[in-house]
Parts: structure tokens; C-alpha cells; sequence
């Protein structure tokens, strides 16, 4: 997927600074994305290829403003494939599927289980940011997940915080172009946000060693199509 590497040093990924630093970005560019394109004139029914575009070079010039411009972005067709599995498989299937290939580790399928029953459950908004911060602690101090695996699973709870507070504020706002498609009885087609949450994670484990602002990246640009891409149907 992203092959960049920004890093010049040779310490663990997920204790050099630099990791601590944009995973902290995660939040403030998921929403960014997310509020560029309900903007779009064509929202919710844009495009595929046009909203991919959209999403990669909204993160790209997010990234540029931090002082990062060179990220290597996943392309259309790897993203594509991505949010239609994700659009289409059942969250349990799904992991499930991704220890089958080699994707994650069963550890780290145990951590992602337990972000889908967090966010699959009927906890008000607080509960699910304080569960999904919790594990994001635990997640930080286990020594025996791949590091690649580790700073995917904390960039995928970081987009989690940030997408259950932006899901929450949108579904309730009748100024907000998410408004309609998020109200009771309308067609929603993943569970949200967990689209998100794995789709960033997905991504960021394809991502090159060492590449901090690839992961972030890439992480940002799948999880910003994974819940906002309204062109298919959910099974």
C-alpha cells in the first residue's frame, strides 16, 4: 500500500516521538477529511474515483500544512477492494478472515474484537471514548504485538475516538450534510464508526517499515472513505 518513510532514526516506531506526535494528528485530520467531503455537491452519492481523489489530496495538504509533503498515498484500486470488503464482510467475519491471510496477529485480532464489541454495543458516546482510550492504553503497553501491528491498532483507536464524536455530533445536527444519512430508518450501509477503525488500522499495517507519515497516511485516507463511501449496498 504506502511505502513512505519519513523516519531517519532506528528507534521502535511506536516509542520514537515522532509516532507519539502524528498519532496525536489523527483526530484533527479524520474530521477535516470527513467535513471536506460532506461539502462535496454530490454528497452522499459521489463518485467513487472522485471521492477517492477528494480524501487523498485533502490528507495530502493536510499533511503538507504539519511539515510532511512527500507521504506516498494508497492508490484508488487498493482502497477500492479494501472498503468494499470492509462495506460487505460482517465485522467478526471479517477479522476472522484477516488472521486467515496473515494480516494481523491473533493478538491483534483479540484487540480489534473488542473495538467491535465497543462500538457495536448500546454505549452512550462518553463509554465508547472512554472504552476505546482504555484499550488504547493497554494496546501501548503490550511489548509482544509486531510494531508494525501495534502503531496500526493505535492510529485505528485514535480514528475510533475521533469518528465516535464526529458520528455522534453529525447524527444530531439537521444542519449537517451526514443529517440524512444517519437519521433513524435511513439506509446505512457498515456499521459506523467501526468502518473507520479498521480500514485505517488495514492500511497502516501495509504500509512500508518505518513509514510514520505513510501510516498516518494511509490510515487517514482509508478511514475517511471507509464510512463516508455511500455507493454500494450492505449485505
Amino acid at each position: 500500500m504506502c511505502n513512505t518513510c519519513n523516519a531517519k532514526n532506528e528507534s521502535s516506531m511506536v516509542e520514537c516521538g515522532c509516532s507519539e506526535k502524528l498519532i496525536g494528528m489523527v483526530p484533527f485530520i479524520h474530521t477535516q477529511i470527513m467535513e471536506a467531503v460532506g461539502r462535496h455537491k454530490n454528497f452522499p452519492a459521489i463518485a467513487p474515483e472522485e471521492h477517492y481523489v477528494l480524501v487523498v489530496n485533502k490528507t495530502r495538504a493536510l499533511l503538507a500544512q504539519a511539515g510532511y509533503p512527500n507521504a506516498q498515498l494508497p492508490a484508488f484500486a487498493e482502497e477500492l477492494l479494501i472498503i468494499s470488503e470492509i462495506q460487505n464482510t460482517k465485522p467478526e467475519e471479517y477479522i476472522a478472515l484477516l488472521v486467515e491471510r496473515g494480516t494481523i496477529t491473533p493478538q491483534g485480532a483479540k484487540v480489534l474484537e473488542a473495538v467491535w464489541g465497543i462500538l457495536d454495543g448500546k454505549m452512550r458516546r462518553k463509554f465508547q471514548v472512554n472504552a476505546l482510550e482504555e484499550l488504547y492504553g493497554y494496546v501501548s503497553g503490550v511489548q509482544t504485538l509486531p510494531e508494525k501491528e501495534k502503531l496500526a491498532l493505535l492510529y485505528g483507536l485514535k480514528i475510533g475516538v475521533a469518528s465516535v464524536n464526529f458520528f455522534s455530533r453529525v447524527k444530531n445536527d439537521k444542519d449537517s450534510p451526514y443529517y440524512s444519512v444517519l437519521r433513524p430508518g435511513a439506509s446505512q450501509l457498515r456499521p459506523f464508526p467501526w468502518a473507520d477503525v479498521i480500514g485505517a488500522t488495514i492500511n497502516c499495517i501495509g504500509c512500508s517499515p518505518g513509514g510514520f507519515v505513510g501510516c498516518l497516511g494511509c490510515a487517514a485516507t482509508s478511514s475517511g472513505l471507509a464510512s463516508s463511501w455511500f455507493g454500494g449496498t450492505k449485505e
